[in-house]
């Protein structure tokens, strides 16, 4: 019996208040074009049979998740080891959770 192929989906969050304003914000939310592009995604999320989705913990990235797979049952799993690699930046670091 063969294995079932796997597959993996990367997508990158959608428009963030930092892409817009090009300055370096603490862990900057996504804009409501952001929330549509994202929202975009969740007629493909529904044909893919996606079994886990694996997201950053900045915020950016899990509204992205959470947009794209509201109407699926699939856990949504924040991997710390997925955060952005530029952690100078102030947009790739964690804002406290009064944010």
């Amino acid at each position: 019996m063969s294995a079932k192929p796997r597959r993996v989906l990367l997508i990158r969050h959608g428009e963030s208040e930092a892409n817009v304003s090009g300055r370096d914000v603490l862990d900057p939310l996504l804009t409501e074009d952001g929330r549509a592009q994202a929202s975009s995604w969740a007629f493909v999320a529904a044909r893919l049979g996606v079994e886990a989705v694996l997201t950053s913990p900045l915020r950016r990235a899990v509204e992205t998740a959470c947009l794209i797979f509201s109407n699926e049952r699939v856990p949504i799993e924040v991997c710390h080891s997925a955060r952005e690699l530029w952690w100078h930046e102030r947009q790739n670091n964690l804002a406290p959770p009064e944010q």
